[in-house]
């Protein structure tokens, strides 16, 4: 345990997380453009989340197995490289079976990726500063919803978005360097082993934590809601002429990042349960919100609720999973509720590549907000019996 909360090993796996953000967010909005610009359909596009979530799931499992028993690092190293290499690979070999294949791995690297980083973020960060800590972990992935966004606008200003996974691969390439430099296990034991434990986990137990089972819930209905503004947001506002579309992430990670700031001194004063709900019932209404009016002024709301969806469920729930979990399974309990969230990604781009296609994007965009306002009902009604 780190003394300061920013020494240079949270500091490393915070930039090494940003890349791995940066090459996610690239590819949810980048593929559905590359397509649209190559004559693929949306259901296409849509189809792509099977394998992302399939993926995902069986690397949450293993990886969190592997990383309680075998440290963090080396599954922080895989993330962000597996990610890179399927990402140049995806654009040198366009073929429909190879591109399902590729973004597979994307969602084997990323669940990895951000299952490691977000466990290691929890181990170098002193105890007392843990809300703070987590919170400013994940301003990464605010950070990289809005430079992603600004980097497809640009990378894309030519109508071919062929750059966008060569940049893609730079960033595999340099978080993988960061997460080598992060050296914090050495020397000690990665993580704290009983060799007899009371409870020792069999079965299943050993991939998927029970513990964390509401956390993952909450994560599944999120995480399916938002999944439709992350994959079909720009290609949205493409076909409704909205100006300045990239806009829409830089006021999400603004929206994002001030969440993630304030969750640890709000989560003191609420408590759990009620930010939570309260957070996602209005992120989900913000959402909702771009289809019901249709305007620009309300598709920059939503970029305020997609961003306040991801900034406040992150933190919360990094917190709820890992609370009086023994060391050596925060791994397990933490990959446990994030790959509920690949799940929910998945299906989510699934669903909503096949309803744009049939229902159209309106339909989509207010379903897709119904889906968070309902995980904030759920954290009343999982966390009932806490204090409010």
């Amino acid at each position: 345990m780190q003394e300061k909360l920013f020494n240079r090993y949270f500091i490393l796996i915070w930039f090494s997380m940003l890349c791995l953000m940066l090459i996610q967010n690239l590819m949810c909005s980048g593929i559905p453009l590359f397509f649209a610009s190559r004559g693929f359909s949306t259901s296409f596009a849509g189809l792509l989340g099977l394998p992302f979530a399939l993926f995902g799931i069986l690397a949450r499992t293993t990886g969190g197995y592997l990383m309680d028993r075998f440290g963090r690092r080396v599954i922080m190293i895989l993330g962000p490289l597996l990610m890179g290499i399927a990402s140049l690979l995806f654009l040198l070999l366009p073929f429909a079976p190879l591109m399902l294949l590729f973004r597979g791995l994307h969602g084997a690297g990323f669940s990895i990726g951000q299952a490691g980083s977000s466990t290691a973020t929890i181990d170098v960060t002193p105890r007392e500063k843990s809300s703070l800590g987590v919170g400013i972990f994940w301003v990464s992935t605010a950070l990289a919803i809005a430079v992603a966004g600004w980097l497809i606008e640009i990378l894309g200003s030519g109508g071919t978005y062929d750059r966008i996974f060569y940049f893609s691969f730079a960033f595999g390439v340099l978080g993988a360097i960061l997460a080598f430099l992060c050296r914090y296990e050495e020397g000690r034991p990665p993580v704290v082993r009983e060799p007899q434990e009371v409870n020792p986990l069999h079965g299943l137990r050993k991939f998927l934590y029970p513990a964390a089972a509401r956390p993952a819930v909450i994560e599944f209905f999120v995480m399916l809601g938002v999944s439709c503004c992350n994959i079909f947001i720009f290609t949205y506002a493409v076909l409704q002429g909205y100006a300045n579309p990239s806009f829409f992430m830089v006021v999400a990670a603004l929206s994002m990042t001030v969440s993630n700031l304030a969750s640890g001194r709000l989560l003191r004063a609420l408590g759990h349960r009620t930010l939570l709900s309260i957070a996602m019932v209005l992120s989900g209404a913000l959402i909702a919100l771009i289809a019901l009016v249709p305007s620009q002024a309300t598709f920059y709301l939503g970029g305020v609720g997609f961003g306040m969806a991801q900034g406040f469920s992150f933190p919360i729930l990094t917190l709820l999973v890992v609370d009086n979990v023994p060391q050596n399974h925060r791994g397990t309990a933490n990959s446990t509720m994030l790959m509920a969230g690949d799940l929910g990604v998945g299906l989510g781009t699934l669903l909503w590549g096949i309803s744009i296609q049939f229902c159209g994007f309106h339909v989509s965009i207010a379903l897709s907000g119904l889906a968070v306002i309902l995980s904030g009902v759920l954290s009343l009604l999982f966390y009932c019996r806490c204090k409010p």
